[in-house]
């Protein structure tokens, strides 16, 4: 299946666990390291992580805790590096996998072989070396759901990581954001940032390894940033932000005003 088909379907589906609306997309960044140091990305520009790959204990703390709110979204395994680095990467996807959800592994494709790539619902490749690397990949992954994205060709698409690198258009601080109605970022140490975009690492919302991940997705400063990105996003760090926040989860923008209209 298309991933954009799969994200517009997801985002039409919305979910509540006592009352409140759930996310419908969680993203991973299995640990703090990557092997390639992309101009475009903050991480050759001096940007640094610390700490450690993220523990099967924590995933599997997610994971209960995701069964039990009822979650029938997409896990995305990417993040701010490389997923393949983290030492037991294939149980780490087989200890998330579940009927109910789906289990996306998003990769630069380096370290990818068959073994890995069967083990998700879904793989998706970013290339970034040419278009050689399609036959190279298309063959590794032929009976599989899998989709390439060339990126070596499409730099007018990049964002400037909400204002840690130079890429991308103008800013527009009048531009509502959809990304913490529906999107939880889950960071290797169990802190939860804004969004994927937020590469400031200065905003933590909360930590699910510490906490239970809805207290996190409801905690008064979350909610006070979705108040302000439904309308506007003149706000830290988001007003450094070019990314265009509104290509999916636009179905929770009215959702989101009852809620507070109601609270």
């Amino acid at each position: 299946m298309n991933y954009k088909v799969w994200k517009d379907n997801l985002t039409n589906q919305i979910s509540y666990y006592k009352g409140n609306p759930i996310p419908s997309f969680i993203e991973l960044n299995l640990g703090p390291t990557c092997n390639r140091r992309c101009d475009f990305c903050p991480r050759a520009h001096g940007w640094r992580d610390s700490g450690e790959y993220m523990s099967l204990e924590s995933i599997r703390k997610l994971k209960e805790e995701l069964l039990e709110i009822g979650f029938r979204g997409m896990i995305c395994i990417c993040g701010f590096g490389e997923p393949l680095q983290h030492p037991h990467v294939i149980e780490v996807i087989n200890t998330l996998k579940c009927d109910q959800w789906i289990v996306e592994l998003v990769t630069n494709g380096d370290f990818l072989t068959r073994e890995i790539a069967e083990t998700p619902d879904h793989v998706a490749i970013s290339m970034y070396d040419g278009e050689h690397q399609i036959k190279k990949f298309t063959e590794l992954l032929t009976g599989l759901s899998f989709s390439l994205r060339e990126r070596w060709q499409t730099f007018e698409t990049l964002t400037n990581r909400s204002g840690s690198v130079d890429y991308g258009g103008k800013i527009d601080v009048t531009r509502p954001c959809n990304y913490p109605l529906y999107y939880m970022f889950v960071n290797h140490n169990g802190n939860v940032y804004l969004c994927p975009q937020d590469w400031s690492k200065e905003h933590v919302f909360g930590n699910v390894f510490s906490h239970h991940l809805m207290d996190v997705w409801n905690s008064a400063m979350f909610n006070e940033y979705r108040n302000v990105l439904l309308n506007h996003r003149d706000i830290d760090p988001c007003k450094n932000c070019n990314t265009c926040g509104l290509v999916y989860g636009n179905q929770y923008q009215e959702v989101w005003r009852n809620h507070y209209d109601k609270s």
